[in-house]
């Protein structure tokens, strides 16, 4: 099991951390035990007040995981419910090339079905890529996308080809300035770890969706992205591998 206290991630170490148990009444921290029970799979009525739901999903999760009932979440009940974040943020072996490393990372993420929770762009896997922004207006494919780049930078000990940005306009611009930008269709094949754009139709310089190319193959690209859906939609509720036309994205080369 993954611990919040040696967890490589501060911003979510902070957010797991409980001053206190956490238990029956109303609270911003019932709230978000509400939550990680739907990051399990598990889901009660998220409004912040633990009454007889929230207690059952509880004692829910306790019979899945194989533990004692427990009548509030302690530090380490709050370690369990957090598992598949934790398990998403956890260091990876460093892979022989930047690039595979980041097809690796992303594969970690996908692993663990990011979902959006309590709302449009809410909750914990949103505020885990936007930096704990979450709401209406975060679309987090941008954060999921540099989230992962700027860790396997960090991992390889080099300089990061992208900036810690949720805008996929910043992410073209700076890689048009860099000359990492290729338009789309000019590469013949797109390497694995490189990081696709997908432009506003009929515009040249506005883009609204991006992610990560896993595999080039018959002319189509294996996706790994945020914010998406059964559409591709560019303001989904998940992340997930898609197959995309590889002729109809953008790319930045890493």
């Amino acid at each position: 099991m993954h611990h919040s206290n040696v967890c490589r991630d501060s911003r979510l170490k902070k957010e797991l951390t409980l001053a206190s148990p956490v238990g029956s009444g109303k609270s911003a921290a019932a709230r978000k035990v509400q939550q990680y029970l739907w990051v399990n799979g598990i889901k009660p009525v998220i409004d912040g007040d633990w009454g007889t739901g929230t207690q059952a999903a509880i004692d829910q999760f306790c019979q899945k995981a194989g533990i004692p009932p427990q009548q509030s979440v302690d530090q380490a009940l709050m370690d369990r419910l957090a598992q598949p974040l934790l398990r998403a943020a956890h260091a990876i072996a460093q892979q022989a090339s930047f690039q595979a490393s980041i097809v690796a990372f992303a594969k970690q993420q996908l692993a663990e079905h990011p979902v959006e929770i309590d709302g449009a762009n809410m909750g914990p896997w949103v505020r885990f890529y936007m930096s704990g922004h979450e709401g209406k207006d975060w679309l987090w494919c941008a954060g999921f996308v540099t989230y992962i780049v700027r860790y396997c930078a960090t991992l390889h000990a080099q300089p990061s080809p992208v900036s810690r940005t949720f805008s996929c306009d910043v992410l073209a611009m700076e890689a048009k300035q860099s000359g990492r930008f290729r338009s789309k269709g000019t590469l013949a094949q797109i390497p694995a770890g490189s990081i696709f754009l997908v432009r506003r139709p009929n515009a040249s310089n506005d883009w609204v969706h991006t992610g990560i190319v896993l595999d080039h193959k018959n002319g189509t690209i294996i996706t790994a992205e945020g914010n998406t859906d059964q559409g591709g939609s560019s303001n989904g509720f998940e992340a997930t591998s898609r197959i995309r036309n590889a002729a109809n994205v953008d790319i930045i080369v890493t």
